[in-house]
């Protein structure tokens, strides 16, 4: 009774380590060397508890693995421990946009390994969720398998890396019956986030405090946000989509130079008002 007590412990502290992803790797059996196995009960397990990946998009052709970990209940043993696995539903990618072998491994002296799952980054649209179910179905060198499925969530992303000061320079026009046609200022803004979403501290980049002070625009309205923007920047392509002090949507779309720094867009309110911004990197 003992025995089964001490085997059922052991095999939760697996799961217990699953669960702890990114902390530091801890032996879960005294075992001085690979291959004491000090119990004869073992497991392979998919990790149900990491399944919200994201891929990073370096350059066209990439090639990235989908990031699933398999684990061993067990000692870690001599030589590696293969496994065979299958695709199944819920999966919302096509065949063309993976390679898969339905064979692995875990290394010797391991206690988990990556799933070969290989994905064509090309294949993917950026900032899309995808899904792909894994399962696990045999392995000869483990005398039981979970039979658990895992859905993996992941999307294809771009590195982001736009916040910072930055001097911009912007031309718009107003239809307000207050201001100039055409108009065009300096300021200093603020880009705050990161991942790819992002906040303006001032949108119009000085364009709203130059043509509508007259009707209680102030710098406060900067500071406390009522002029900030939110927007996102997929692999270059920024937009975004925000209320203004008026009440209308702003609309705002354009592009950002990751060898530069600047950003460049232009948005419209729902008034017709536009406004063309370039942002350069302090």
């Amino acid at each position: 009774m003992k025995a089964n007590i001490s085997i059922l412990g052991l095999f939760f502290s697996l799961l217990f380590l699953l669960a702890s992803c990114g902390e530091e790797d801890v032996d879960i059996y005294p075992v001085t060397s690979p291959g004491d196995s000090t119990e004869e009960f073992e497991a392979l397990l998919l990790n149900s508890t990491v399944t919200n990946l994201t891929i990073t998009k370096l350059m066209d052709g990439e090639q990235k693995p989908l990031g699933a970990i398999v684990a061993l209940a067990g000692a870690p043993r001599s030589s590696a421990v293969n496994y065979t696995y299958e695709i199944i539903e819920p999966t919302t990618i096509a065949a063309s946009a993976y390679q898969s072998s339905g064979t692995g491994s875990i290394p010797s002296g391991e206690l988990t390994g990556q799933l070969p799952i290989m994905l064509d980054l090309d294949q993917f649209e950026i900032g899309v969720p995808e899904a792909i179910t894994i399962r696990l179905t045999g392995s000869n060198e483990v005398g039981v398998v979970s039979s658990n499925e895992v859905t993996y969530n992941f999307a294809v992303v771009c590195p982001s890396d736009l916040a910072g000061t930055y001097t911009a320079t912007t031309t718009g026009s107003s239809t307000d019956g207050c201001c100039p046609g055409e108009y065009s200022s300096t300021a200093t803004v603020t880009v705050s986030g990161s991942g790819g979403s992002y906040t303006i501290s001032d949108f119009s980049a000085g364009l709203y405090l130059d043509w509508y002070g007259v009707y209680g625009i102030t710098a406060a309205f900067e500071t406390d946000g009522r002029l900030s923007g939110a927007i996102v920047d997929i692999c270059g392509d920024v937009s975004g989509t925000f209320g203004e002090p008026f009440g209308s949507n702003v609309t705002l779309v354009g592009s950002s130079d990751a060898s530069t720094g600047v950003i460049t867009y232009q948005w419209t309110n729902g008034f017709g008002d536009t406004g063309l911004v370039t942002l350069t990197p302090q």
